[in-house]
């Protein structure tokens, strides 16, 4: 082992070491050396350093070959004869599962211990892929499943009785996937690396030098062994530690999990939340910028990928490019995402329609609308209206034209049934769609965008012809949906490199940071279960078998990071570099986190007491973000529009709520459309209430009826009748429901209806509507007002005349209060309906409706049975007043005074209107502070 040490970061000193005569002889010409790294990011960065440095002395380089530990075997070894093809992970995974399908029932119960019903392709594997990852790490150990049956004999005999049995069916399971995919041709990745580790021929004439390689593989670490010439290990730490590691260069968990890590005082930066970190990561950069340190020469490592967006929005809005080393998911591309979608469209039973939900989906994806203009916002429509679970146009009597042809637009497009293919038809069919979504498009492959959309088609072509070529061991039969997902689902896993960009600050995961050479590095999420990284306790691999077997476990990961975090803050000495690490109490995902154990690391004492009383003390400031009321953007007022000269009398309630809110609805005409409903909201329970009870005011021979059972009966029939039509077969559970909740209401109306019938009250109108021209104040002109008026009664023996507003909402309100509060006048509905009524009373009745001889009430349909009923009148003495308001607010009407913006309700206005408003925009303070909490030694 040569010991490098920690006065220079590790790539720079290997590739001095690498140009060193006295250690390469031939150098510059290190074509006969072969490197080996931990990671192809390291492997690309050495590379250049070497370029740079032989630049730099005017000699030419003949590089090295440069590859990781587990590439290693392949390359200085040679074919064994008859050598099969390696398998993909899919393929792998594909004869796991199919292995398991083919199980005898006794042995399935020995798998399992809890048997149940068959499972299907996505279940079993989910199973196949576990146990091939399962065999992949038992085999790069060099072990295979009799190894953990032998160690479940000696070291675990109280239950060895039952989990002997599992571990052997696995061993038949792993032998059959071993013929399954021998008969496509293939072998698995693992069995692959072994074959070749202990029995391929070594290519000789090639110097080994290991990079930092401070763990591998033990199946590797065995060929090292069988190489003629010892590998050169090059260890990124001083002399003074090599206690901590072993032959070639490999780490002493023993050593690194007790070592304390030096912290400088200002290093550990505690925070609250993950919106808090990303703002202390912002400003960290920004005083680095600021003290002369130029964006290339800082690194973000980031070892919880959720906190990524966030980390990266806070970056850029503050005027920091970044770049993520790993790349973008496969899964961003287009074409995944459509697939993606189109197997949720397909994922239904056959009898039944797709789901809404994956309908609605699938159209908003962008290449949607460009195979078809159609009128895709008719979604949206459709589903407020019928609130379907499933969509099917064919299920309900009045659907639109525009939703009759998505309909049709979308069987023509996806015109593979749901039921079970071959998966030649399906891998064909797939080819056929995407051939057709993207054969004539093009993409700018140099763009981010175009280089994911385009290395995801990349991707799709490749695991489809290997399918068509037979390569990949499917079942016999497949349903499109899951083979779309089993795809799709092993396609998620790759990555996309962003392009190289100048001036930009590299954001790299954990583990690359040890070979990073960047004098300012941030560390976040440094917490539990991010660094370290936790092994997940698996039903097959717990923690003590792990041990047993010498697998790495948890302490071994500790190890790894604490060696890192150590390497990490020995190259950038004060002075020389930079190092912050940031802890935040609660992840990405809001869940309760811990400091990382690395804190902690070696401490005792006093020492570990102080250390821990710093980690609980108090976090940096917490920023709640509020609604912006007022002005804003909200100011800018639209010019080009004209204004109203007839509005609905319910529109005065929108006025005096706000007149910007009354310009967007009832000026400019904006509705928000959307799909998200999942159940009848109060408005659309008050229209189906008033057409129900609509029908039953408009039959002359029922309305005069005083007998509940026979008004029930009409009004239920009616109901289901509409109930049907409206929602057909495929409605949303939850309005089942609700539906059963409004029939119990319209069942308390038939009640009171009869009883107001006994006390002589007869239906006169229903559903009328009408017009009256309001005089404006100050000579402003005359506005139109219309409505349409529920219900008129009249009792012939009182000669007395109700105007009634059919209420369902759940709570009891008085007139009184929907039209007046402390601050003033809210509405202006009733007292204008006396105004609206007034002309159809005079030419159909011949009568003249004044506030003497006419109440304003309310139908009250609530929750409560007990406040069921007519409410109490609206104030008489109020309508005069109301009145006068009403010519105010349409003289502000006719004038286009519409920039007064009130503060609105949050709590149910539309968002979009919120936003039009001024109101939905975020204020987000800063943290006040950016020192990081001094941590002692």
């Amino acid at each position: 082992m040569i010991f490098l040490g920690w006065n220079k970061p590790l790539l720079h000193s290997a590739a001095e070491w690498l140009l060193d005569a006295s250690h390469v002889e031939q150098t510059p010409d290190l074509s006969d050396v072969l490197v080996v790294v931990r990671g192809a990011r390291a492997g690309r960065r050495l590379l250049e350093l070497l370029a740079l440095k032989c630049a730099e002395r005017k000699a030419i380089l003949r590089p090295p070959q440069i590859v990781t530990p587990q590439h290693l075997v392949t390359r200085l070894t040679q074919s064994l004869p008859d050598e099969l093809a390696a398998a993909s992970p899919l393929a792998s995974a594909l004869a796991w599962a199919e292995a398991i399908r083919d199980l005898p029932e006794a042995a399935r119960d020995a798998l399992f211990r809890r048997p149940g019903d068959e499972a299907g392709l996505r279940a079993l594997l989910g199973l196949g892929r576990h146990l091939s990852q399962i065999w992949s790490e038992l085999g790069g150990a060099g072990f295979d499943f009799r190894d953990v049956v032998r160690a479940l004999n000696e070291r675990f005999p109280n239950i060895a009785t039952y989990e002997v049995p599992r571990w052997e069916v696995m061993a038949a399971l792993h032998r059959r996937a071993g013929d399954i995919l021998q008969d496509h041709g293939l072998i698995d990745h693992t069995s692959h690396l072994l074959h070749r580790a202990r029995r391929g021929e070594i290519i000789a004439g090639t110097r080994v030098v290991l990079v930092g390689v401070a763990e591998m593989p033990r199946i590797v670490r065995e060929f090292i062994d069988r190489l003629p010439e010892p590998p050169t290990a090059l260890v990124f730490a001083p002399e003074s530690e090599a206690a901590g590691f072993e032959e070639p260069g490999i780490i002493r968990p023993d050593y690194w999990n007790s070592r304390p890590v030096p912290l400088r005082q200002g290093q550990v930066h505690l925070v609250e939340r993950d919106r808090d970190q990303a703002l202390r990561a912002a400003q960290i950069v920004a005083s680095w910028r600021d003290s002369g340190v130029p964006s290339t020469q800082m690194t973000l490592a980031v070892p919880d990928p959720e906190a990524l967006p966030r980390l990266r929005e806070a970056l850029d809005a503050r005027g920091t490019r970044t770049r993520w080393a790993q790349g973008r998911a496969a899964s961003d591309s287009p074409s995944i995402q459509l697939l993606l979608l189109v197997a949720d469209y397909l994922d239904h039973d056959a009898s039944e329609p797709p789901r809404y939900d994956a309908v609605a989906a699938l159209v908003r994806h962008p290449d949607v609308p460009r195979i078809d203009p159609a009128d895709w916002a008719a979604l949206d429509k459709f589903v407020s209206k019928h609130l379907p679970a499933h969509f099917d146009p064919h299920s309900v009597v009045d659907a639109s034209a525009q939703a009759w042809k998505i309909d049709d637009v979308l069987k023509r497009w996806i015109d593979i049934a749901p039921g079970e293919v071959s998966p030649i038809e399906a891998a064909e069919w797939t080819v056929g769609f995407l051939s057709r979504i993207y054969g004539e498009k093009e993409e700018n492959s140099l763009s981010p965008t175009g280089r994911v959309a385009v290395h995801g088609l990349v991707l799709l072509r490749d695991i489809l012809a290997e399918t068509l070529e037979n390569r990949i061991p499917w079942p016999e039969r497949v349903r499109p949906a899951d083979f779309l997902h089993v795809v799709l689902g092993f396609l998620s896993d790759e990555k996309v490199p962003e392009p190289p960009a100048p001036d930009v600050v590299e954001i790299v995961g954990w583990l690359e940071l040890l070979e990073d050479d960047a004098p300012a590095v941030a560390v976040t999420s440094l917490y539990e279960g991010a660094v370290p990284e936790s092994i997940s306790a698996d039903p097959f691999l717990p923690g003590s078998l792990r041990q047993a077997l010498g697998l790495g476990d948890n302490a071994t990961r500790m190890a790894r990071d604490a060696f890192s975090l150590a390497a990490i803050l020995a190259s950038r000495p004060e002075g020389q570099g930079a190092v912050a690490l940031i802890a935040p109490r609660f992840d990405a995902k809001e869940n309760p986190v811990r400091p990382s154990r690395l804190l902690l690391n070696g401490l005792h004492g006093e020492d570990l007491a102080r250390r821990v009383w710093h980690l609980a003390g108090r976090r940096g400031p917490d920023p709640q973000p509020a609604l912006r009321n007022g002005p804003g953007f909200a100011e800018a007022m639209p010019g080009d529009h004209s204004l109203p000269q007839q509005i609905p009398v319910t529109a005065f309630r929108d006025y005096l709520e706000s007149p910007r809110k009354f310009f967007f609805r009832h000026v400019r005409r904006f509705v928000a459309r959307n799909d998200d409903d999942r159940e009848l909201e109060g408005g659309s329970i008050g229209t189906l209430m008033h057409e129900v009870l609509a029908a039953f005011g408009a039959d002359e021979n029922l309305r005069d009826s005083d007998d509940e059972s026979v008004i029930d009966a009409f009004i239920t029939a009616r109901f289901d009748e509409k109930v049907r039509d409206q929602f057909g077969r495929w409605v949303q559970p939850s309005v089942e429901l609700q539906v059963g909740e409004i029939r119990r209401r319209l069942s308390g109306f038939a009640r009171e209806q009869a009883r107001l019938r006994r006390a002589g009250w007869t239906i006169r109108a229903v559903e009328r509507s009408a017009a009256f021209d309001l005089m404006a104040a100050d000579q402003a002109g005359v506005l139109n007002v219309t409505g349409k008026i529920d219900r008129i009664d009249y009792h012939p023996a009182d000669q007395k005349w109700r105007i009634i507003d059919y209420k369902s909402s759940s709570a009891q309100k008085t007139p009184a209060r929907t039209h007046r509060n402390r601050d003033g006048w809210i509405d202006l509905q009733l007292p204008l309906y006396l105004q609206l009524a007034a002309p159809y009373a005079r030419a159909e009745w011949g009568v003249e409706l004044t506030s003497q001889i006419c109440e304003l009430v309310y139908f009250q349909l609530p929750d409560e049975e007990k406040k069921l009923g007519i409410s109490e009148p609206f104030p008489p003495d109020w309508i005069v007043e109301a009145r006068e308001m009403a010519s105010t607010v349409a003289a502000q009407i006719l004038r286009g005074e519409f920039m007064e913006n009130p503060p609105l309700d949050p709590r149910w206005n539309e968002p979009s209107l919120l936003a039009l408003c001024g109101q939905a925009g975020i204020v987000a303070s800063e943290p006040e502070e950016m020192a990081g909490i001094g941590v002692e030694d």
